[in-house]
């Protein structure tokens, strides 16, 4: 399955919130219940802040930086309220360029 591609990054643009939506990962009445990591490929792309938003639905990350003429990936690492609990990880592009 391909990446989910969501919207281009600036390089020089500071704490940007990207929502990663797991709905479509998640079974009916399941949450996100807590997330385990967040990381990146990219050296140069700070992975500040993350919270779980849209009641359980999805996760918020607030990125700095990144590699211009570069698509970063960014992998949520999570676990989801059902039972039994489950862990699993979803990765997504984001294109860093000069806005």
């Amino acid at each position: 399955m391909p990446f989910k591609i969501l919207e281009s990054k600036d390089p020089d643009s500071l704490n940007v919130n990207y929502k990663f939506d797991f709905s479509d990962y998640l079974a009916t009445g399941e949450t996100v219940a807590s997330i385990v990591s967040v990381t990146s490929n990219d050296g140069a792309l700070t992975v500040g802040s993350s919270a779980i938003t849209d009641s359980g639905a999805s996760v918020t990350v607030y990125l700095s930086g990144g590699t211009s003429g570069q698509y970063a990936t960014v992998t949520v690492r999570f676990t989801a309220s059902g039972s039994p609990t489950r862990t699993d990880e979803r990765t997504f592009q984001i294109f860093i360029k000069e806005l």
